[in-house]
């Protein structure tokens, strides 16, 4: 059998299927029409890629951390189109990891991140590990923000904020009209945020680049208890969000992590 990677990891085609694969993954990364354009999205605006992981055992899900350290080294070092490279460790799962990848823009991924030797290094050893994936992208909206320091990045740069905790919540909407009234309502509360939470490190809203239906908003705490749960969920702003939100009523899936060196 043959192994046709596919985005972070690899999957086992059988021989009779291999010519045809490889023709729709080739018509997949070369001919793939333009993502649509969200709104307040501009050309060459920056992507983010989502994939979750789980695995079956703890020894394995030790073997992916050690495994992905030379590729992080690699994207630190080579990649400058990648804005973020982060595993989060999810909360709720101790099995299941968020590997989240920010690029300037989507084909720094197809072109740069897929084709370095790190990474086809890489998908092999994931392939063996065998987790379950599930995998969503999205074009960045100019509503909201990554980082306080000034680099717009993901890394932690201060010890003191070990206990930093993220969520990452999609929603899936009915209709584009409703798309635009959340993405309206949910400015003030960005600007607020921005202005008056110094312990929210980030706040950053996308569409979805294949479904813009779907909108992701990636939020980094200092900590869950007093930064998530009692100073920003208290606020006059989340609490007019939060009303318009329900009004809008979209389907919810969201995910916590804590954040990993």
């Amino acid at each position: 059998a043959s192994a046709v990677a596919v985005g972070a990891f690899a999957f086992v085609a059988r021989p009779a299927l291999v010519d045809r694969t490889n023709t729709l993954l080739t018509a997949a990364l070369v001919a793939r029409p333009a993502p649509l354009l969200p709104l307040w999205a501009s050309e060459g605006a920056p992507w983010s890629r989502f994939e979750r992981l789980t695995f079956e055992s703890e020894s394995k899900l030790n073997r992916f951390h050690s495994q992905f350290a030379p590729l992080l080294s690699s994207v630190q070092a080579n990649e400058s189109n990648m804005l973020s490279f982060a595993v989060l460790l999810s909360d709720e799962d101790p099995l299941s990891v968020l590997v989240l990848e920010r690029y300037a823009r989507s084909q720094a991924y197809f072109d740069g991140h897929c084709t370095t030797q790190a990474y086809l290094d890489f998908t092999p050893k994931l392939d063996r590990l065998q987790p379950n994936s599930s995998l969503s992208t999205y074009n960045e909206l100019d509503i909201g923000f990554y980082g306080r320091n000034g680099t717009d990045t993901f890394t932690l740069t201060d010890s003191r904020l070990s206990s930093a905790w993220s969520l990452a919540v999609e929603l899936t909407f009915s209709s584009d009209a409703k798309v635009t009234q959340m993405l309206e309502a949910i400015v003030p509360l960005v600007d607020y945020v921005k202005k008056s939470e110094p312990t929210t490190l980030g706040y950053k809203v996308m569409r979805g680049d294949k479904d813009p239906l779907k909108v992701m908003i990636m939020e980094r705490y200092v900590d869950k208890d007093d930064a998530y749960l009692k100073v920003h969920r208290s606020s006059k702003e989340f609490l007019d969000f939060k009303r318009t939100l329900r009004e809008l009523a979209p389907e919810v899936d969201g995910h916590s992590f804590h954040e990993s060196p």
